[in-house]
């Protein structure tokens, strides 16, 4: 009797040693590196800040589409790209100005581009505006507010006095044109029209109706009445100034981008999963979240009980906590953020909580789609020249890999234990099967009786 349990478990244990062998040699380890070079080129010169509705962007989506098309990896609903319109900043001719003009239309002084004034991006209903003492209005000390019969026009200065920040651009805001100043040109337009001179403004700017793509592919699962997993991050930034200057967004959101596209991989190299894994890469995050938008609207009735995880942002972590950021009307006790927080707390991870809509999974939340977005919140470099690579920590993107891979385990593969503890399973099972075969040879062998 005692013979054959130990034959048994022989058996048992090669069974689980092979098993463990054919997960560990499989599965492909999440490389940080590699996140980090595919931060480092989407962010570069090379893609000129990936402003939705430009040439590079369009480039990006067409290199994301490659990528996933190389792992495999299926297009959603019969396509890689979503196709969807919206209002984008269009670059004219000339170059910008910002001068002040005598009653007889001679140029009295000329500012300076980038250095006195710059545009904020939030839109460009219209490119030239003129205005004097009888059409403005000094709102507090830092801006001007242009009045027009369609609207107005503001002059302000920024936060910091820093005009190299850039705003989303939000075609629906109520200005027709948005223009930073800094400290001293401020107080030199005051004084100009206090002295009945006039400035002239041009911004050559105009906005132009254009189709732009998400790009989404899909790992479909073994069991199609299960709602599917969604894991998205947003590909665009806010493009170059008129002056050439690259916004280049390593941060936000290259970095989460090259997240998505690592994740990707790994999962691919799990085998099919028991449920799709969705893979959406939005475009226009930085026009009001318009792609995620596009793509709930279309898809929101089979997107029913599905997990939304979201990455904008990955790659800070000197003293940042990683921010579990959930909808306006979600709180702590909402199931799935109570769920992040168990992972997190398990594993000493520093996170924190932020209730706000101000990224994709806004529009999930919205139609009562279970969503949230990991982001290391770190806002003093992002929409500006300084978001580089430089500043990205491969040690935060390793943080959030460690609590989403476990997500993933546990909606997509029903916790296989050959995933969640492959390493363990493997050296036990050596060990175990090294035990048994000595105790087989010791007693039941020939060589009990040498």
């Amino acid at each position: 009797m005692k013979k054959i349990f130990v034959k048994v478990m022989i058996v048992l244990l090669i069974i689980l040693l092979i098993l463990s062998l054919k997960t560990n040699i499989g599965v492909e380890n999440f490389s940080l590196n590699r996140v980090k070079k595919i931060t480092t080129d989407l962010s570069s010169s090379t893609y000129k800040g990936r402003l939705t509705g430009s040439l590079e962007n369009k480039k990006v989506a067409e290199h994301i589409k490659t990528y996933l098309q190389d792992l495999g990896l299926k297009p959603f609903q019969g396509s890689y790209y979503q196709n969807f319109k919206v209002n984008c900043p269009k670059r004219l001719t000339g170059q910008p100005y910002l001068h002040v003009v005598d009653k007889e239309g001679s140029i009295v002084h000329k500012f300076t581009y980038a250095v006195d004034y710059k545009e904020d991006m939030l839109n460009f209903n219209q490119s030239k505006v003129n205005f004097h003492k009888s059409n403005s209005k000094i709102l507090g000390h830092n801006i001007i507010q242009v009045l027009q019969e369609n609207g107005s026009c503001l002059f302000y200065v920024p936060e910091d006095n820093n005009i190299n920040f850039r705003s989303s651009f939000l075609d629906d805001n109520f200005t027709n044109l948005c223009v930073f100043l800094s400290q001293e040109a401020m107080v030199s337009i005051k004084d100009y029209l206090s002295q009945g001179l006039t400035i002239e403004c041009y911004i050559p700017f105009e906005e132009e109706v254009t189709t732009v793509q998400n790009v989404i592919g899909v790992i479909e699962g073994k069991d199609k009445s299960l709602a599917p997993i969604v894991l998205s991050a947003h590909f665009d930034h806010l493009g170059t100034d008129l002056a050439g200057t690259v916004y280049g967004g390593a941060l936000d959101n290259a970095s989460g981008t090259a997240f998505l596209l690592e994740l990707s991989r790994y999962i691919k190299s799990l085998g099919r999963p028991q449920r799709s894994i969705i893979f959406a890469f939005f475009n226009a995050e930085e026009f009001g979240c318009l792609g995620s938008k596009a793509f709930v609207e279309e898809y929101k009735d089979l997107l029913k009980g599905s997990k939304v995880f979201n990455f904008d942002m990955i790659g800070r972590d000197d003293n940042i906590p990683l921010c579990i950021m959930a909808g306006e009307s979600d709180s702590k006790d909402t199931e799935l953020v109570k769920s992040l927080a168990t992972i997190c707390s398990s594993k000493q991870i520093n996170f924190n909580y932020l209730f706000k809509d101000s990224s994709d999974h806004e529009y999930f939340r919205k139609n009562g789609i279970d969503a949230i977005t990991f982001c290391d919140n770190y806002a003093s470099k992002i929409h500006s020249p300084e978001d580089k690579v430089q500043y990205i920590s491969l040690s935060a993107i390793e943080r959030c890999f460690s609590v989403i891979s476990l997500q993933i385990v546990s909606y997509g593969y029903n916790n296989n234990i050959f995933i969640l503890y492959n390493k363990e399973i493997l050296l036990s099972s050596i060990g175990l099967l090294g035990a048994f075969l000595l105790i087989y040879l010791i007693k039941y062998s020939k060589l009990k009786d040498l």
